[in-house]
């Protein structure tokens, strides 16, 4: 993608990284539903990371994938992210951090 002429660096930056966080984001998503939860972490963890304003529902994605791969610290991270953001998933999220936080200290967390 090349920088129009009139445009600042700064702002062609976040756009640029906002539609790359969009992309990483459906990439995620579609690993995530084919159960391909390592490689949606790493999607949907780059696209929190590269978005202005991350998708609550990628939290909460992520938060998922990561349980499903027993990473329960980063599980936790990514529901209580989803919860602290307004919207439908809030309560959800909080209680996904709940259960996880239970399952955490009864579970053996897999390394990294």
């Amino acid at each position: 993608m090349q920088k129009p002429v009139e445009m600042n660096d700064a702002v062609f930056t976040k756009i640029k990284n906002d539609k790359l966080a969009q992309c990483r984001s459906g990439m995620g998503t579609s690993y995530f539903k084919t159960g391909k939860y390592e490689e949606a972490i790493i999607e949907l963890g780059q696209a929190v990371r590269l978005d202005s304003v991350p998708d609550p529902v990628d939290y909460y994605v992520l938060g998922l994938a990561n349980d499903r791969t027993s990473h329960f610290t980063d599980a936790i991270t990514a529901f209580d992210k989803c919860a602290a953001a307004p919207g439908q998933l809030q309560a959800n999220c909080k209680s996904l951090s709940a259960e996880t936080k239970k399952k955490a200290a009864n579970s053996l967390e897999a390394p990294r």
